[in-house]
Order: C-alpha cells, then sequence, then structure tokens
C-alpha cells in the first residue's frame, strides 16, 4: 500500500512540473518542421499540390495533417 502512495505522489509531482502555460506556435513549433521536412516540394511550382510556405497557406491542411 505504501509502494503505491509513493508511486501516486511522485507520478503527481511530475504531471504538476509540467508547464501548461506553454502553447504551440506556428512560427515557433510548426514552420521549423515544414522547412526541413515538407517544404522542399510542397512550394509553388514543385511537385506537391499545395504550398506550406506561409501560415495562410498551411492552415486550411491543418485538421489533415493531424497524426492520427
Amino acid at each position: 500500500m505504501m509502494r503505491m502512495v509513493l508511486v501516486g505522489l511522485a507520478f503527481g509531482t511530475a504531471v504538476l512540473a509540467v508547464d501548461l502555460s506553454s502553447s504551440v506556435t506556428f512560427f515557433e513549433d510548426v514552420l521549423p518542421i515544414l522547412q526541413k521536412n515538407c517544404q522542399s516540394c510542397h512550394r509553388p511550382g514543385q511537385v506537391a499540390p499545395m504550398s506550406l510556405i506561409t501560415y495562410n497557406d498551411a492552415r486550411p491542411w491543418a485538421k489533415r495533417s493531424k497524426p492520427q
């Protein structure tokens, strides 16, 4: 029983340590991923069907690009 209490306290402390105030932003979090993995093809004049260069280009595709 004591072991379960200690595990619960450790888990609870870890959860509280997570910074809940941070949020994902396009420019800081998403754009670097698109630049590294997508924009070589997803740009005007390339093989991919849509551009992912700007936020306005990428936003309509967000739900379809979400990992399942």
